[in-house]
């Protein structure tokens, strides 16, 4: 019976040595046991250098992805060009004619021009528009992109008749264009 007294404090000496070695090989603080030296913890700078901050630089809201700006839930077309018509040498110039977008109006609201004339709308609005034939012009007509302040777009009148018009963001807005021989 002592030889098994013996043997037990033997294996808990061993035993308490390999849960040692499973946590890293360090004893724990109260093993009192001299033959295990401690690791000591590595040292850590007292003043580390901080990280690089990078920010993006700001980006202003365009009037297409300002949502603000064009209550129109529909993509914003491309930038609008104005119609250029160059006469042929000796020709004479193009005769021309201006509507004033304004107040949520077309002035003049009804305009009547030769054929061949080209008709300038320019927006002084702070709003945007956008021309497109009314529901009974059937035989084509001006149509415009989306027309900020300031934008202007133009159209040759060709044909002769009544071509009637619309603001297809502010349908209230109408305007008639007559033109004739």
């Amino acid at each position: 019976m002592k030889r098994y007294l013996l043997i037990i404090p033997a294996l808990l000496v061993l035993i308490g040595a390999g849960c040692a070695s499973s946590y890293g090989g360090r004893p724990s603080a109260n093993t009192g046991n001299p033959a295990v030296a401690p690791v000591p913890a590595p040292e850590l700078p007292s003043n580390p250098s901080p990280s690089p901050v990078v920010t993006p630089p700001p980006v202003a809201p365009s009037p297409a992805t300002n949502p603000s700006s064009n209550l129109n839930t529909e993509p914003a077309p491309a930038p609008v060009t104005p119609t250029t018509t160059s006469p042929a040498p000796g020709a004479a110039k193009p005769a021309t004619a201006s509507v004033a977008i304004q107040n949520f109006s077309f002035s003049p609201a009804t305009l009547t021009v030769k054929r061949g004339t080209e008709v300038t709308w320019t927006n002084n609005d702070s709003v945007p528009h956008r021309i497109v034939p009314d529901a009974a012009n059937s035989s084509g007509g001006p149509q415009s992109g989306t027309l900020s302040q300031g934008d202007q777009f133009s159209f040759t009148f060709d044909k002769t008749g009544s071509f009637g018009y619309i603001c297809q963001i502010h349908p209230s807005m109408s305007g008639t264009v007559i033109v004739t021989e």
